[in-house]
């Protein structure tokens, strides 16, 4: 959301008189936004499937960790691993594929989680793991809680995020005129390896 904060705030600069409706939810649920023609472009945590849509896979990817209280042990430790987890409470993100990827750096340990709680949305996670202790396993981000710490995964899981909407999809010359804002950014981003806007791979110019 970050990198995606930036580039509103550009397009923003050169056009003053737009105006943004953000919307946020679970991935699920802004496909099915865009599905309906509720919502012309998502940002979507990867898993996902990204076949029934144009898309720009976004340069950086975000670690995997959890979220847990300042005065937990776990919060004294630069990494963690599946056995540190296996003795207390987890809270999971509900997304099966999600899950799906989580189980699999788990291993077998992944059905020997004590899992008190499924989320959806982060910030009810933190407020829980603040009351009652525990761990929420989540992706690194941005915001900051006051009595929480977030503690990477050891070995490492990361996530990539990809900006998608309709390909059937009628866009208005505006919202067009954004997604190329969108595309000449990220090609910069990613300009010594070359670009996947979800139409293939972009030649690297050196004009």
């Amino acid at each position: 959301m970050h990198l995606l904060t930036n580039c509103m705030t550009e397009f923003y600069q050169q056009h003053p008189e737009v105006t943004f409706d953000i919307y946020s939810s679970t991935a699920d649920r802004i496909k099915e936004r865009i599905e309906k023609g509720l919502t012309d472009i998502g940002l979507l945590t990867e898993p996902v499937d990204v076949g029934k849509y144009q898309f720009i896979r976004l340069p950086e990817k975000a670690r995997w960790g959890v979220l847990v209280c300042n005065g937990s042990p776990l919060s004294q430790k630069e990494s963690v691993s599946s056995k540190d987890l296996l003795k207390i409470p987890v809270l999971l993100p509900k997304r099966d594929s999600v899950q799906n990827e989580l189980a699999n750096w788990f291993q077998e340990d992944y059905e020997k989680l004590h899992v008190v709680a499924t989320y959806n949305l982060l910030y009810n996670a933190a407020v829980m793991v603040e009351s009652v202790g525990g761990a929420a396993l989540c992706m690194e981000h941005d915001k900051v809680y006051q009595n929480l710490v977030f503690v990477p995964f050891d070995p490492i899981l990361s996530t990539g995020a990809v900006l998608v909407w309709k390909k059937s999809q009628f866009l208005s010359p505006l919202m067009r005129h954004f997604i190329e804002h969108l595309r000449t950014i990220f090609y910069k981003e990613r300009s010594n390896e070359g670009y996947d806007d979800g139409r293939g791979q972009l030649p690297v110019s050196d004009s």
